[in-house]
């Protein structure tokens, strides 16, 4: 079965994208849910329902 993106997805990630690095400084290397324009729950390894927002905020160590 196809998922739609919904426009609560798109605002989302489009939060998530604009405050990219301050979630980084913040959260380095952990999963965050947001909800809201918020983060609501954060960790290494976090459960998350189908319908939340969830991102992997990487500390950038591993980049070259």
């Amino acid at each position: 079965m196809q998922k739609t993106i919904t426009k609560k997805f798109l605002e989302e990630d489009k939060w998530a994208m604009e405050h990219y690095k301050d979630l980084q400084e913040e959260y380095p290397d952990e999963w965050v849910i947001i909800k809201g324009n918020q983060v609501t729950q954060h960790g290494k390894d976090i459960e998350q329902t189908s319908d939340d927002y969830c991102i992997f905020i990487s500390s950038g160590a591993d980049i070259l």
